[in-house]
Parts: C-alpha cells; structure tokens; sequence
C-alpha cells in the first residue's frame, strides 16, 4: 500500500530531525505533498521491485538537509515537482534492471 505524507489544506507535516523511509522488496510507494518541513536529512531506501517516490511539496515546504533516493532493482520512477527548497546536495540512485 501507498505510504502518503500529505498535509492538508491549512496545515503542516513537520518532521523535526531526520526523515528515512525503507522499503522492501516488492512496489513501494511514497508521496510527500503539500506544506511539508523536515528538519535534517531525508533519505528513501527501496527495495526490489517497480517503486515510486514522488516529492510535490508546495512553495512553503522546506527540507533542510540533503535529499537522497535508493533504489535496487526493477523499475523505479521518482518525481521532484514543485516550488520548494532542499538545502542540502540531492542524490538519486538508480539500480540497473
């Protein structure tokens, strides 16, 4: 099932340090939208499998560390949409099929 870190119309989805998602093998999927805040580091680490992480935060968000994206095998499509500021490097990993 789909793991959605969405914040609704008026509020807020903070994290106050470290955001780390870890999948496994099979389709994993994450969105994170809306007015979203992360205090230090997001990292998402997929497993096996056709995975999707899509981040569409809004013009407010802000995540204050580094963005950094896994994946092994199998397909994987991720999407950064979106006005928002990542203040730190952005790594995407894509394994080999």
């Amino acid at each position: 099932a789909p793991l959605n870190f969405t914040s609704a119309a008026g509020s807020q989805l903070k994290v106050g340090g470290a955001l780390t998602l870890n999948g496994y093998s099979g389709a994993d999927v994450v969105d994170i939208a809306g007015e979203v805040q992360v205090g230090g580091n997001t990292t998402v680490n997929f497993g096996a499998g056709n995975n999707t992480a899509s981040v569409i935060p809004d013009a407010t968000s802000v995540l204050s560390g580094s963005f950094r994206y896994t994946g092994t095998s199998g397909t994987d499509d991720v999407t950064l949409d979106g006005d928002r500021t990542i203040a730190g490097a952005t790594t995407i990993g894509l394994a080999d099929n």
